[in-house]
């Protein structure tokens, strides 16, 4: 909806979404699908690369450690 840092875009954007409610139904089921698709090891995955990327530390290194564990969601449930 916005390239990353294109505050003026992501206003436009949310503005557009909350002024047309249909348009926001279409958004939001459409990430909602996309997210289904990814599976947990992908966002697992995805959501450790922006930490590191976030804080580049030598203990940032140590996040995949737990890798061997098994991470299940409570529910598959999508939350409204």
């Amino acid at each position: 909806m916005a390239m990353p840092g294109d505050e003026t875009a992501f206003v436009d954007a949310a503005r557009w979404l909350l002024e047309d409610s249909e348009n926001l139904r279409r958004v939001r089921l459409n990430a909602r699908q996309h997210a289904s698709r990814q599976g947990w090891t992908a966002i697992i995955d995805q959501f450790e690369r922006q930490l590191r990327d976030a804080c580049p530390s030598e203990s940032s290194k140590t996040l995949r450690q737990t890798s061997d564990k098994t991470i299940r969601p409570v529910s598959s449930m999508p939350l409204d």
